[in-house]
């Protein structure tokens, strides 16, 4: 992938959210291909996949409680509960990396 392409890319997953939404998702389920996870490293993205994995949490966690509500099978409850968890722990790891990225920026001595 040539640069041009690879910043082509990264500007297209901070200005479109259902994409990078896919794109964080299948990273996270590890079944991302290699040149959009090497994008979805790139510095300008962390904001946004904070964001994005915040609004992948909601949905989970909104999803295990109308199974729970609803009586839905206990093995589709587990699976439901296992993905909040994953999407939560991403979720985690996520924020952690965006609060340490200005620390991270060498500021210019003056």
């Amino acid at each position: 992938m040539t640069i041009t392409e690879h910043t082509e890319l990264i500007r297209r997953l901070a200005d479109d959210f259902t994409a990078l939404q896919e794109a964080v998702l299948a990273r996270m389920n590890g079944i991302c291909a290699p040149e959009i996870a090497e994008a979805l490293d790139h510095a300008s993205l962390a904001g946004p996949i904070t964001v994005v994995l915040a609004h992948a949490d909601v949905l989970a966690r909104g999803a295990v409680r109308r199974a729970e509500l609803s009586a839905q099978l206990p093995e589709r409850l587990r699976r439901l509960r296992a993905h909040a968890r994953r999407v939560r722990r991403a979720r985690s790891q996520a924020e952690a990396l965006y609060k340490e990225l200005p620390n991270r920026v060498v500021k210019p001595q003056q």
